[in-house]
């Protein structure tokens, strides 16, 4: 048995269908329209972990848009600040 985690970011599904709230709908749809990624490329992923050999695994897979990950670091650094100081 190989299992493998395959945590799926921004994907292009029918997911927000489900939202019942239509403003927050509306901003998720804009963000999907922009930056999400098509449900094949999931499907794919999976495709490419069980075709691995036998003694191989992917233990986790965390995939999504390149926007979105920026977007996160961007959130996650915004009050990060770097200080040099030189070596006498």
């Amino acid at each position: 048995m190989r299992p493998t985690i395959i945590s799926p970011g921004a994907i292009n599904t029918e997911l927000l269908t489900s939202v019942a709230d239509e403003s927050i709908k509306e901003r998720y749809e804009d963000f999907y329209a922009s930056h999400g990624i098509p449900a094949d490329r999931v499907a794919l992923t999976i495709k490419q972990a069980i075709d691995l050999p036998e003694d191989t695994a992917w233990n986790e897979v965390v995939m999504r848009p390149i926007e979105q990950v920026f977007k996160n670091l961007n959130q996650s650094f915004k009050n990060f600040q770097i200080f040099y100081v030189p070596n006498d």
